[in-house]
């Protein structure tokens, strides 16, 4: 099986990307905190939902800072002694789609994470 591309949305600092990966070879180059781990850890994720069906292979499974949060809007600004937890808030979601090619189709693997907690990973 070979990935042909990886969207994301709201992973980690990443608000939406849809990446095409090249047949061969693909290589991630940027500075510290450009989100190279990132894009591995979600296609880690994405694909861990094959993995757990092998035996003796544990995927990567989603962790509680895998949620894009950010700043809330507010006109109120915060004051040195108040807790940030409060001016920040999660995303509803994170989606994973990956999709790969291998010899007979083309298979799409999405990945849907609700805040809720509830996992819903298809195959198909």
């Amino acid at each position: 099986m070979k990935l042909k591309s990886v969207k994301l949305q709201n992973f980690r600092a990443i608000q939406e990307l849809e990446l095409p990966l090249h047949p061969q070879l693909t290589v991630f180059v940027g500075n510290n905190a450009d989100g190279k781990t990132t894009i591995l850890d979600a296609i880690a994720i994405g694909l861990g939902a094959i993995l757990t069906r092998l035996p003796d292979i544990k995927g990567r499974n989603f962790g509680k800072y895998d949620l894009r949060q950010s700043l809330k809007k507010t006109d109120k600004r915060p004051k040195l002694i108040d807790s940030l937890v409060k001016y920040v808030e999660s995303a509803p979601f994170v989606r994973i789609t990956l999709t790969a090619e291998t010899v007979e189709k083309t298979t799409i693997i999405p990945c849907l994470i609700q805040i809720s907690g509830i996992s819903n990973y298809t195959n198909g």
